[in-house]
């Protein structure tokens, strides 16, 4: 009777010493999540932050584009009433406005391109702190059952002393 006790004690205390380790392990890898989700946090914010101005900046440059656009119309309008210069003028004209569009159209795109990556980082950021939340809950189960197991154990001791006293 008290070797059973005794080795019930010991399978409780390996119980808890598993436990432990595991707690360890767990409260370990949550840090590095956490210190993770800190980084990507940050990287999202500063990434965040340059898109913005790049996409401020590129929305100047689009109004900008589109004022010489205009300007540019005006010049090929004035133009057409001369005509001596029509023709040189108008080519000038088209080439200015083939590489107006072209600088918009590549303005564009760096936006949208920028859009993905913000989409990108929060997706990732929100999938890191989906999986934290998973390793916290993975945790407070430990915990639970770390406590359960010790308290097993303050009962069997308890228990296997009352046996010896009778």
């Amino acid at each position: 009777m008290l070797t059973e006790l005794r080795n019930e004690l010991s399978a409780t205390r390996d119980d808890l010493r598993q436990t432990q380790v595991d707690y360890q392990s767990q409260s370990e890898k949550i840090e590095s999540l956490e210190d993770e989700v800190e980084v990507l946090q940050t990287t999202l914010d500063e990434e965040s932050e340059h898109s913005r101005e790049e996409l401020e900046a590129a929305r100047r440059e689009c109004e900008d584009l589109k004022q010489q656009l205009e300007s540019l119309r005006r010049t090929a309008d004035l133009a057409r009433g001369t005509a001596s210069s029509y023709q040189q003028n108008e080519t000038r004209a088209s080439a200015s406005l083939e590489r107006l569009q072209t600088q918009l159209d590549d303005s564009t795109a760096q936006v949208v391109k920028l859009g993905k990556e913000k989409k990108d980082l929060q997706d990732q950021l929100a999938s890191l702190d989906l999986e934290m939340r998973s390793l916290r809950n993975s945790l407070a189960e430990a915990r639970a059952e770390r406590d359960e197991v010790e308290s097993e154990m303050k009962r069997l001791q308890h228990s296997g002393e009352e046996t010896l006293r009778v």
